[in-house]
């Protein structure tokens, strides 16, 4: 199934696919992206989808910047997390040990879906594991089409997501000290904000 963002039964339509476990591909802030619900068959049904093994960790979007206070065990820096909403995904510690990355998108609509539905959502580039994402709606249906439930057409990219240069969101593990950037992408992230 095809939706446009812009249509007013995008976000309620979505938010059921990817409220019940389902996989769908969504627009983000960034690229379009695999998602469905932040579960453990969900990410078992994204890396199916992209060919990946399970060893890779999935980001988790969040609704608003103050979610990530309910999943990180330490505070982290105000400075950092100025730049959310925004192409910003943060690695931070998380109870029972271990880590997990969690970005709250520049994205209205985006935002709106996943408070819709409670609980983040998992979302990775469409692609399959090692090749470059794909940003045109037609060639993610062409391949991927008979995975998916949904997918949401950001119509106002005309057909193309335009993201910043189509990159991904810059990736900074904030579970060291001082933070390190893993990945650069979108934005730019000042040294005061790595130091905390």
């Amino acid at each position: 199934m095809v939706r446009l963002k812009k249509h007013e039964d995008s976000i309620p339509l979505a938010a059921e696919i990817l409220g019940s476990g389902r996989l769908a591909v969504i627009p983000t802030d960034t690229i379009y992206g695999f998602s469905t619900i932040d579960t453990e068959e969900g990410a078992l049904l994204i890396q199916n989808a992209k060919g990946r093994s399970s060893g890779k960790s999935l980001i988790s979007l969040v609704s608003s910047p103050d979610e990530i206070k309910e999943y990180s065990t330490e505070e982290l820096n105000p400075l950092l997390m100025d730049l959310w909403p925004g192409a910003v995904t943060v690695i931070v510690p998380v109870s029972g040990g271990g880590t997990r990355a969690f970005r709250c998108p520049g994205d209205g609509w985006l935002r709106k879906l996943v408070k819709k539905i409670g609980r983040p959502v998992f979302s990775t580039s469409v692609n399959i594991s090692g090749e470059k994402p794909l940003s045109n709606p037609e060639d993610i249906v062409k391949k991927f089409g008979s995975l998916l439930d949904l997918i949401v057409i950001d119509d106002e990219a005309c057909g193309n997501l335009a993201g910043v240069d189509n990159l991904p969101s810059t990736l900074v593990d904030a579970s060291v000290h001082p933070y390190r950037i893993i990945r650069q992408g979108a934005v730019v992230i000042p040294a005061s904000c790595l130091n905390f």
